[in-house]
């Protein structure tokens, strides 16, 4: 079994030594949601200020990001922490999309798939060098010039980067499977 604990993510200057403490205590990972707060800026915070526990967003809402975005904060949190990102993707309701997110609904399930299909692909781009020619559906990537890659992940001590390969995503329906 593994244990995780959530961070506390209405003030950034707490997070620190809440993951510090967490991982003195022994646990496996802490996990930041997107409730009321962005949770990469609390991961940052906690990648930077320990060594071993992992961080997981627990969720990400997807389809509020374009994927490019998602590949650029994953690539950098997997990098800057030895691999220990983990990021856990949400659709989210068809309301909040619409309503909150600004974005038009389709379903889900084919839409998420789509969506780690396409990180794997901009991931793939940055770590080996691959032309990008992704065409889906709801999301195209063929274009990537120099300038814009991320260096390849040097301090991953984990495959390279682990989570540049998989993403947790969740449903919250059974229709959304």
């Amino acid at each position: 079994m593994r244990v995780f604990a959530t961070l506390p993510q209405e003030d950034l200057r707490k997070v620190g030594a809440a993951a510090r403490m967490i991982e003195a205590e022994g646990y496996d990972g802490v996990v930041a949601m997107e409730n009321k707060h962005d949770p990469f800026l609390a991961l940052a915070v906690a990648g930077a200020q320990t060594d071993r526990i992992e961080l997981h967003t627990g969720v990400a809402i997807a389809f509020a990001r374009t994927p490019m975005a998602v590949a650029n904060v994953g690539w950098d949190l997997a990098g800057s922490t030895g691999g220990r990102f983990v990021i856990g993707l949400g659709s989210q309701v068809r309301a909040h999309n619409e309503r909150r997110f600004s974005v038009p609904w389709t379903p889900p399930a084919p839409r998420m798939r789509e969506y780690v299909q396409v990180l794997r692909a901009i991931w793939r781009c940055w770590k080996t060098g691959e032309k990008p020619a992704f065409e889906g559906e709801n999301y195209r990537f063929t274009l990537m010039t120099p300038n814009f890659a991320p260096d390849r992940l040097r301090r991953c001590s984990k495959s390279q980067p682990r989570n540049a390969t998989a993403s947790n995503c969740t449903a919250s329906a059974p229709a959304s499977i």
